[in-house]
């Protein structure tokens, strides 16, 4: 969907609890290209997320199993105060196989990858 070619770098799972704000940041190189993921949540509504894009301001919607991809180190994003129980997302970052962050690849760690 990115129309790169990617190497994966890290991904993490972050459980949110009532009240938890995320305040407007962009990833290090290693989250050039992230894939945000909602897992589930138990709340009123859907807590939106916020992206700061070449096209403005963007609010997504993500129900449980959507998710969105966006260049993480360029756009800002963020979600304002959650009022559910809990939010699990899980997050999924990668790098350009060709681009200025590659050698970011596997966060640096070494890895053996098999090559096509």
């Amino acid at each position: 969907f990115s129309g790169l070619e990617l190497f994966p770098t890290f991904s993490d799972l972050r459980v949110y609890g009532r009240g938890a704000i995320v305040n407007p940041h962009t990833q290090r190189p290693a989250g050039e290209v992230t894939l945000a993921v909602s897992v589930g949540f138990d709340a009123p509504k859907i807590w939106p997320f916020y992206l700061g894009t070449r096209l403005g301001l963007q609010a997504v919607s993500l129900a449980s199993g959507d998710g969105v991809l966006y260049f993480g180190c360029e756009s800002p994003h963020w979600r304002g105060e959650f009022e559910g129980e809990y939010q699990v997302q899980a997050f999924f970052h990668y790098v350009n196989r060709r681009g200025p962050n590659a050698e970011w690849k596997f966060d640096k760690r070494p890895m053996r990858s098999v090559e096509a």
